[in-house]
């Protein structure tokens, strides 16, 4: 079973560990996790979150809601170790986002995300997850957003 949880005492040092690979770390805004977790500390509107399965944790979600926003829910970084992808984490990580999001904040109506553009296995992962492509952000990623109305 896979969690979304805050992190906590317990998980940030396994967080810290996570790893990918080469060409995906040249995909990334930051040098590492580490650097990624010390401005996260400045963003008090998104919740840094381990993903865990089955108690061993496996990857690393961020989610939140801009305060000129609440409606438009936004996740600035999702990853998955190296040796635990293609198992199903990372869509697993998006539904249990979702289901929280849709839990939380009933008036949502968006979630969005983006990457970058030639990032395809993204891309795959985000379209079968129901997100669409809108457009592109100052930085020349893709931005994709899925709709939260139920119905």
């Amino acid at each position: 079973m896979v969690t979304v949880e805050p992190l906590t005492a317990e998980t940030w040092r396994d967080v810290l560990d996570l790893d990918v690979t080469e060409q995906q770390r040249a995909l990334l805004d930051f040098p590492s996790m580490v650097a990624f977790l010390a401005e996260s500390r400045f963003h008090l509107d998104f919740t840094p979150c381990a993903i865990r399965a089955d108690g061993t944790v496996v990857g690393f979600v961020s989610y939140g809601s801009p305060a000129e926003d609440r409606t438009r829910w936004w996740i600035p970084l999702l990853v998955i170790d190296r040796d635990h992808q293609r198992q199903g984490y990372g869509r697993a990580a998006l539904d249990a986002v979702v289901a929280d999001v849709r839990s939380r904040a009933p008036d949502a109506v968006a979630l969005g995300l983006s990457f970058h553009r030639s990032n395809e296995v993204a891309a795959r992962l985000y379209r079968g997850a129901g997100f669409v492509e809108a457009d592109t952000n100052d930085r020349g990623e893709r931005v994709a957003w899925l709709s939260l109305r139920q119905g």
